[in-house]
């Protein structure tokens, strides 16, 4: 008896130990104008002149609201990183974001956006610097 108890306990530690925090995976494509949020099992960032690492997956907690947090590379200046946030909330079919970008100790460049599911965003209607 004993030992099927601590089995139990220990069963219990492991499933919490695996389980998120946060909600559930949200899945989708969500867009506004200069701007793709591409979620799966990881979250794809997509912008004008920018290669953007990809970002953990999305998982809202209960009340909508997430941050995430990657690596932005613009196409200019050559070799340039900057640390980016994303934070936000789902409503429903709309996420409500903002997006900072940080080049070195510099203040955050921040953004504010609203994506809606399965929108355009016109990504190939601006031009870059190369």
């Amino acid at each position: 008896m004993r030992h099927s108890r601590l089995a139990l306990v220990i069963a219990a530690l492991a499933v919490a130990g695996c389980s998120d925090a946060t909600g559930p995976l949200l899945l989708g494509r969500w867009a506004a104008q200069g701007i793709e949020l591409q979620a799966s099992s990881v979250t794809n960032l997509r912008m004008p002149c920018m290669t953007i690492s990809p970002l953990p997956a999305l998982r809202p907690a209960a009340d909508g609201t997430f941050r995430l947090e990657g690596r932005a590379m613009p196409s200019w200046p050559m070799g340039a990183s900057w640390a980016l946030a994303l934070a936000g909330q789902v409503r429903g079919d709309t996420i409500v974001a903002d997006l900072s970008l940080r080049a070195g100790v510099q203040a955050p460049y921040t953004t504010h956006y609203v994506l809606v599911r399965g929108a355009d965003p016109r990504l190939d209607q601006f031009g870059c610097l190369v």
